[in-house]
């Protein structure tokens, strides 16, 4: 019979707060799809080459990694990553509480507007949320679409939530019988 998990207690010290991230664009639409294209067609020109070759040789196959890693090197300058990382979980309910749900919203648990954005600041791990000004924060959320700035408030909160994730194993989630 194994250990049980909650006896693991340095393992359980050693654990770091979860981290999560996103990625905005944030480049030149018409010049991010000119370059793309260009590199994909260097890609599929390389795999027009090698196609019906049933193996590839080493050097071709170098060539054509090294076409790949172009590709994603190249998407870089156009994407901001954002990376947030939990907060301690009594430190969220309290930040919470600091943001009393607005007047005739008294049934919601608190104002999630401006809930969001404190988590968003709060656990934005980088870039620093001291890079930018709050004007040019605003600015840059201005700037944002919808779908953008949710995704980034999404992120911030989804990594604090403590919820049980899909992918662990039925027998961690649920009681077993005797």
């Amino acid at each position: 019979m194994s250990e049980h998990p909650l006896a693991m207690k340095d393992k359980l010290k050693a654990k770091k707060r979860p981290i999560k991230d996103c990625r905005i664009f944030v480049g030149d639409r018409d010049k991010y799809q000119k370059e793309v294209e260009e590199s994909l067609a260097n890609l599929i020109n390389f795999l027009k080459d090698i196609q019906g070759n049933e193996e590839i040789p080493e050097p071709a196959m170098n060539v054509g990694k090294k076409l790949i890693e172009d590709l994603a090197k190249l998407q870089e300058p156009y994407y901001q990553k954002f990376v947030f990382r939990a907060l301690n979980p009594v430190k969220f309910e309290k930040l919470m509480e600091e943001y009393p749900p607005p007047k005739g919203k008294e049934t919601e648990v608190c104002d999630w507007e401006a809930f969001n954005r404190r988590i968003f600041q709060e656990c934005l791990i980088e870039p620093s949320y001291d890079s930018l000004t709050e004007e040019e924060w605003e600015e840059f959320f201005d700037s944002c679409s919808h779908k953008e700035y949710e995704l980034l408030m999404n992120t911030s909160m989804d990594v604090n939530i403590r919820n049980v994730d899909p992918t662990s194993p039925k027998d961690l989630m649920t009681p077993r019988s005797k």
